[in-house]
């Protein structure tokens, strides 16, 4: 760790102190249009990746999985909340053979921090480094050239920064363009809710929720004790008649050996408590276990539950089946609130 954080700030005083850096979605994908090699627009799915420098036209370069892309810089601060400045393209010169100095020095240092020179850095650009250099690239999908430009050389440098981790912004006319104006009630609170959309274009059915599972594994000592459920709030979309329809739901699921039979569910938060019933049971089997899922349709008084668990700093679910019951509580309340917060606005 001393010595990427010695590497670090000595590539910092060579370059500035601007740096390319790694750069993981929370929530991934981040959805952004961008331009790959060879100039042909995509919508790209940003989840891990490396911001390497910004040109003079507001562009970023990027790269990830092998392949670099251009994006507009206004275009990806609508989709990402990074910070930090990154550096400038064009300050960075191709080094290769015959090459000396501090700039080498420094290449060949972050090269051998990532495993690819088992030598002492000497500062000079012989036959040991393009070898180096060609393997990077060659493993990053790069072309292998053996000489460092300045893709390569970013590249390096970002790769031996600090990952910054950022949450993706979402657009919800995009996100939610399935169900926009197809639907009698009011999705206005859903777009300005913050909460997510999974939707399956073949079946015509999508899922409004938080993004987070609740569960807990209540399993024995032995493999004929096990017991995982879990638990998704959010809400239900589903193509009708002359529409779409949107019911506020929970989906159920245990993983076990001996059948639970899932039948009821309570949510409690505070002093407000809900109860309904499960519907759709679906049991299929993986291996020796038995897997049940289902819907749990919100009724006003589990909505009312679920909307003030973030004010009551707690949110328990009871899962009851025929033969075992289960308890969960949510570690993230506030998040799961946000849903009852948007069904309870519907109209």
């Amino acid at each position: 760790m001393k010595k990427i954080l010695c590497l670090t700030l000595t590539l910092m005083m060579l370059t500035g102190a601007a740096m390319a850096m790694p750069v993981a979605v929370n929530n991934p994908p981040a959805l952004v249009t961008a331009s790959d090699g060879d100039g042909e627009e995509m919508e790209l799915a940003l989840s891990a990746f490396q911001i390497l420098g910004e040109d003079g036209d507001g562009k970023y370069l990027l790269y990830q999985e092998g392949k670099t892309y251009t994006v507009k810089a206004e275009d990806l601060n609508k989709v990402l909340a990074f910070t930090g400045d990154v550096p400038a393209l064009g300050e960075y010169e191709t080094i290769a053979d015959g090459a000396e100095g501090d700039q080498v020095l420094a290449l060949q240092e972050g090269l051998k921090t990532l495993g690819y020179i088992s030598w002492a850095a000497d500062g000079a650009y012989g036959v040991g480094t393009k070898k180096a250099v060609t393997a990077f690239q060659k493993a990053m999908g790069l072309p292998e050239t053996g000489e460092a430009d300045e893709v390569t050389r970013l590249l390096i440098q970002s790769m031996l920064g600090e990952t910054q981790y950022v949450d993706a912004r979402v657009d919800p006319e995009k996100l939610f363009a399935p169900i926009i104006g197809r639907t009698d009630v009011d999705i206005q609170p859903i777009l300005e809710s913050g909460l997510t959309f999974e939707y399956d274009e073949t079946s015509g059915e999508g899922f409004i929720t938080d993004g987070r599972e609740i569960a807990s594994d209540l399993s024995g000592e032995t493999d004929l004790d096990k017991y995982q459920v879990s638990v998704r709030f959010g809400l239900i979309t589903r193509e009708a008649e002359g529409g779409v329809t949107v019911t506020p739901a929970m989906k159920v699921s245990c993983l076990c050996v001996r059948r639970p039979v899932l039948f009821g569910a309570t949510v409690k938060a505070g002093d407000k408590r809900g109860t309904g019933e499960v519907q759709d049971l679906k049991v299929r089997l993986e291996g020796v276990y038995t897997v049940e899922e289902g819907i749990v349709p919100l009724t006003q008084d589990m909505i009312a539950a679920l909307a003030g668990a973030g004010d009551a700093g707690e949110l328990k679910i009871r899962l009851e089946g025929q033969y075992q019951t289960f308890d969960l509580a949510a570690e993230d309340p506030e998040s799961a609130s946000m849903v009852g917060k948007a069904a309870s606005q519907l109209q």
